[in-house]
């Protein structure tokens, strides 16, 4: 209805340009800067960019966090919240302003949090296997301990996919553990990507060529 419309889409003007981590939740925009031995948490406001406030995470995320040279500063978004991770350490907010300190048994290469409306939780990618952690719980799920670095996505009315190189999981989580595993060797390109799908229990993983195969569980 609208082709005369003009539809620009790329990074906000206002975020920094230094090529800090930032990750947009349902109504604000969050960026993470290290900097002078400081982990600084900044929340704005998602249409103008407005600052609303910030976090000190300098000693829930760095001190005596394990680090190599190959860590990544991490962040994602889930609901009312964020969740970062460096190194062996993943922090998440809490409602009442304060912060949660989780131990990880590897080095975070990725996050990616549970589906809108569902229960708050974040899936942590390690340089060897994945994790999951529910928030308001203190422990940690083991997803896989062997998966070299894995991409990862939620899947709506499907479950939670992990991939690495030629090997894909697909495994259905409760509260407590996993429920069941499928794993499923991959042919064909090799995969640079997966999200989920328009259509409930469809996902897709990007090839390295560029090509889409659209997967249903």
């Amino acid at each position: 209805l609208f082709f005369q419309r003009e539809c620009i889409a790329g990074t906000p003007e206002w975020l920094p340009a230094q090529g800090y981590p930032f990750a947009f939740g349902e109504d604000a925009v969050w960026n993470l800067h290290l900097a002078a031995g400081q982990a600084i948490l900044s929340c704005h406001d998602k249409t103008h960019g407005r600052l609303r406030r910030t976090v000190d995470a300098t000693e829930a995320l760095l001190q005596d966090a394990e680090r190599s040279e190959s860590t990544r500063l991490c962040l994602a978004a889930f609901t009312n919240g964020v969740a970062m991770a460096l190194g062996n350490r993943l922090v998440l907010t809490r409602g009442d302003g304060g912060l949660t300190r989780v131990e990880l048994p590897g080095q975070a290469t990725g996050l990616i949090t549970t589906l809108p409306r569902t229960r708050s939780g974040v899936v942590v990618m390690l340089e060897h296997g994945a994790v999951l952690h529910w928030a308001g719980d203190a422990s940690l799920i083991e997803l896989s301990r062997d998966l070299a670095s894995p991409l990862a996505s939620f899947v709506p009315g499907g479950p939670l996919v992990l991939v690495s190189g030629r090997e894909m999981l697909l495994l259905e989580v409760t509260s407590q553990a996993v429920q069941r595993s499928t794993r499923i060797e991959l042919a064909g390109q090799r995969p640079i990507g997966v999200c989920h799908a328009a259509s409930p229990g469809q996902f897709a993983l990007l090839g390295s060529n560029g090509e889409m195969t659209l997967f249903k569980s």
